[in-house]
């Protein structure tokens, strides 16, 4: 055995805390990399799944966006009713803002008709396309579609993307082609930021925490004993053989409550069991919950957590200011998506029709009718 391993100690390495980043990388592909492992799509889809927070937070703003319905201010209102064969606008129009909040733009198909113009109208999921490099005028003319990016790097035959021409309209082109929506961003050409991209770290941290405590419950006996044999140093195989019948017997919630028995020739070398102190760092973690949800609900512009239906503890709280809140809310953050996103949807559905149209969102309001009036009433409206 080695003298200074003797003692079969391990040293375990740290490895650096992973955060997703933001980047565009160029590379010997077609298409440029959306982050460095071109799978940043998937790393928000993880913490939007995982972070209670972050989730809360976007559903309750695709909640205000999405609205009621879509609605022309003036004209034939059936002229927002079938979006292709099989959806209307408005059901195309939900899922894109899916896309717009979490990744902070949305794609669509366009269907060409026979005579060069738009004859339907199809969402495309956003995390499933990656961008062709731009040409000299700064033009990004092909888009790439996977519906497994991971895959392509594992077995590139089987997951091969399939190109598909950028939105245009030149009647000659290819009649399937994708309309890529992104908001201007300085010093990137090709993929969109999220509007909570500054949380990413703290909303990775909330993960994180939650595992934190989840190891710690599941494998309570590892950092709380420490349990020594004085009768020698066994082999490494002996060691393992009884490390493994330690965590099984003693180790996880199941096992809550059950005894050690050893048995021993005499005193000399029975084992030692020695309890380890708590060192306070679940209160730490606990501690920093509030800076957590603060730090994400921010970046979400939500100025008060009753909008998810979380009460702050001191505060009295009411119909009044939940619906001050989410007015504030409505005009800071949900009404410019809206009109963002209705530009898109107006341009297409001019090319389409080759009529102007001008599009709203009914929007969803917080409180149900009555309790709206009564509130209203009390405001003086």
């Amino acid at each position: 055995m080695d003298e200074k391993n003797k003692y079969g100690l391990h040293i375990h390495e740290f490895n650096a805390a992973y955060v997703p980043q933001y980047q565009e990388v160029i590379k010997n592909k077609p298409w440029v990399f959306y982050g460095e492992d071109n799978l940043f799509p998937n790393h928000l889809l993880t913490i939007y799944q995982y972070s209670p927070i972050t989730r809360a937070c976007a559903n309750a703003t695709m909640y205000g966006v999405k609205g009621k319905n879509l609605i022309v201010k003036e004209g034939d209102q059936a002229r927002v009713a079938m979006a292709n064969r099989s959806e209307t606008l408005y059901e195309v129009f939900e899922k894109c803002v899916v896309d717009r909040i979490i990744f902070g733009g949305f794609a669509l198909n366009i269907v060409k008709s026979n005579d060069g113009g738009i004859a339907e109208i199809y969402h495309t999921d956003f995390s499933r396309l990656r961008a062709g490099k731009e040409d000299m005028f700064g033009n990004v003319g092909t888009y790439f579609y996977s519906v497994d990016w991971k895959g392509t790097q594992i077995n590139p035959s089987k997951w091969k993307p399939v190109e598909m021409p950028a939105f245009n309209m030149i009647s000659d082109e290819a009649p399937s082609q994708i309309y890529y929506v992104k908001r201007y961003t300085p010093m990137m050409s090709y993929y969109p930021a999220p509007d909570w991209i500054a949380s990413l770290t703290t909303s990775q941290l909330d993960i994180e925490i939650r595992n934190f405590h989840l190891n710690n419950t599941q494998n309570s006996m590892m950092g709380s004993v420490a349990i020594s044999f004085p009768n020698g140093v066994p082999s490494e195989e002996e060691r393992d053989i009884i490390y493994r019948q330690l965590e099984a017997k003693y180790s996880s919630t199941n096992n809550a409550g059950k005894f050690f028995l050893f048995f021993s020739e005499n005193p000399e070398v029975q084992p030692t069991i020695t309890p380890i102190p708590n060192n306070a760092s679940d209160a730490w973690y606990s501690n920093m919950a509030p800076q957590i949800d603060q730090t994400v609900l921010t970046s979400w512009g939500i100025s008060s957590p009753m909008l998810l239906g979380i009460k702050t503890e001191g505060q009295l709280g009411g119909r009044t200011e939940m619906l001050d809140a989410y007015n504030l809310f409505l005009q800071t953050r949900i009404i410019p998506i809206q009109e963002e996103m209705m530009k898109v949807f107006e341009k297409l559905l001019f090319l389409r029709d080759k009529q102007p149209i001008n599009l709203g969102v009914e929007q969803n309001q917080i409180l149900p009718d009555e309790l709206q009036s009564q509130v209203d009433i009390q405001k003086g409206i």
